[in-house]
């Protein structure tokens, strides 16, 4: 959403040429290849563990560090993966919000019209509310 704000904004008489089906679809692929990328090491590292207590999970769900806890060997790795995909996840996301709202806002400070600028506000305000709650 953000990227589609950014060309909007930033790009918008290449807006229809710059968001074709084969750049959606590279955008979807890249965020899935990001989910396989922070979750495929979780794999690998739980699978390099030996198992010896008992293989009863407390709760229904899929969590990397209570099945961690199932083994009897030392897990400070897989801790600190977890707390580093905990921090860098969501940090990364938010710097390239970030980063494509200075460069909207700095391309909205430039137009000459007050009308053009209230307009470009408009259409990046809803998903800034959005960013804001979150």
């Amino acid at each position: 959403m953000a990227f589609d704000r950014y060309v909007a904004i930033c790009n918008p008489l290449r807006y229809i040429t710059m968001l074709t089906h084969l750049m959606i679809a590279k955008v979807g692929l890249a965020a899935i290849a990001r989910s396989f990328c922070v979750m495929f090491p979780t794999i690998l590292l739980l699978q390099r563990l030996p198992y010896c207590r008992h293989n009863i999970m407390p709760h229904t769900y899929w969590e990397h560090m209570s099945i961690a806890r199932l083994t009897c060997a030392n897990i400070s790795i897989n801790t600190w993966y977890s707390f580093a995909t905990t921090l860098l996840s969501p940090g990364l996301d938010v710097l390239l919000i970030r980063v494509s709202y200075i460069l909207m806002l700095r391309a909205v400070f430039r137009l000459s019209s007050k009308d053009a600028r209230c307009k470009a506000v408009g259409t990046c305000s809803s998903h800034a509310c959005v960013i804001l709650m979150f």
